[in-house]
């Protein structure tokens, strides 16, 4: 088990329920165009979890956040807030927000199409296949006003 560090507003953070959080959100968005966002990021970029913050980030386009998409991922909240390893979520027109066995859990939904997500760059991390901006260097001097 990883040691708990203290995250940005000054709580201790488990690093192992962050990677579990972040394993849940590439679970639940395997067979979506999704990308991991800010420290989340950051994290798979350099093959550390210990750049995991306070939340697990990602985005979606909202061209690819289909009525069917939204109902598969609604059904999967739905059961883990059932088997309470989440607490209620919200999903509107700019976000999905949840927790994950008490880690925050993000997924943007983005409405401009941004030219590092078209050609993404695909990174392995913890046995996962993830989809980062691509060139990266372009994405985090962004990253911020990725909307």
């Amino acid at each position: 088990m990883n040691t708990l560090k203290i995250s940005g507003n000054g709580k201790t953070f488990d690093v192992d329920k962050a990677v579990e959080a972040l394993r849940s959100l590439w679970d639940l968005m395997e067979f979506y165009i999704w990308h991991p966002t800010l420290d989340t990021a950051n994290a798979i970029k350099g093959q550390n979890a210990f750049y995991l913050k306070d939340k697990i980030t990602g985005a979606i386009h909202q061209r690819h956040l289909t009525k069917e998409v939204k109902s598969a991922i609604k059904a999967q909240l739905d059961y883990w807030q059932d088997r309470k390893i989440s607490e209620p979520y919200t999903m509107d027109d700019k976000y999905i927000k949840w927790t994950y066995n008490g880690i925050p859990v993000e997924l943007k939904i983005l409405k401009i199409r941004w030219k590092f997500f078209d050609n993404f760059n695909p990174v392995t991390f913890n046995y996962d296949d993830y989809k980062l901006g691509n060139p990266f260097s372009s994405y985090w001097k962004s990253r911020f006003l990725v909307r």
